[in-house]
């Protein structure tokens, strides 16, 4: 079994257009195909952000074209948690005849979405990322873990790649340069620099490998 960590941009979608209406974080608890064919899917959300903001969702998501049927209750001061079918999910899509299995989803500040998957194998994983790439969305490998196995990366490298991905120096343009991300974590340039490379170098490899 792989573990892997996947930092995905959506095409357009109605989380996409959520994201840019509301300064809220959206956390998925599972995901289910409604209709194979149409590719339809539904999903157990949390949404969460300032109770200004999150007592519009509903009402957004209602008039929003990709959603069909949402069942939604507030289960907080700005918090809001329930159901959603959609006439295109590219996850959904995605996920069908691969041996892989989502166990998290969370969104980040700048509009991504953040995936926990399960795969039964590396074939299945990239076939994942493939499809998804087909449907336009934009995909960054975060980390990759086999639990039969050491661990790929070590602790450190993996808070590296994260923080790394986080503050966006993986953007184009950087959001934030090699000094800047250094000086947050508390290291070198040269030494960032070479975690970095070998980090990377290891994630490659190992998702391009076929053994």
């Amino acid at each position: 079994m792989i573990e892997a960590t996947l930092a995905v941009k959506m095409g357009e979608s109605w989380v996409r257009d959520i994201l840019l209406r509301y300064k809220v974080t959206i956390k998925f608890l599972g995901w289910l195909p409604a209709n194979e064919e149409e590719g339809r899917g539904k999903s157990l959300i949390e949404i969460r952000g300032k109770e200004e903001e999150v007592q519009e969702i509903p009402k957004a998501l209602e008039e929003n074209p990709f959603v069909c049927k949402i069942q939604l209750s507030k289960v907080g001061k700005g918090s809001i948690l329930g159901a959603i079918e959609v006439n295109q999910c590219s996850i959904c899509r995605a996920i069908q005849g691969t041996d892989c299995f989502l166990t998290h989803g969370v969104t980040t500040e700048d509009g991504s979405l953040l995936l926990k998957i399960m795969a039964g194998e590396r074939k299945s994983l990239r076939d994942f990322v493939s499809k998804l790439e087909e449907d336009g969305c934009d995909i960054k490998i975060i980390s990759l873990r086999d639990p039969e196995k050491e661990d790929l990366l070590t602790e450190r490298q993996e808070e590296i790649l994260r923080t790394a991905y986080e503050m966006g120096y993986f953007e184009y343009p950087k959001k934030v340069n090699i000094k800047t991300l250094a000086d947050r974590l508390g290291m070198s340039v040269s030494t960032l620099s070479e975690m970095l490379r070998k980090s990377e170098k290891k994630v490659l490899e190992y998702y391009f490998s076929d053994k």
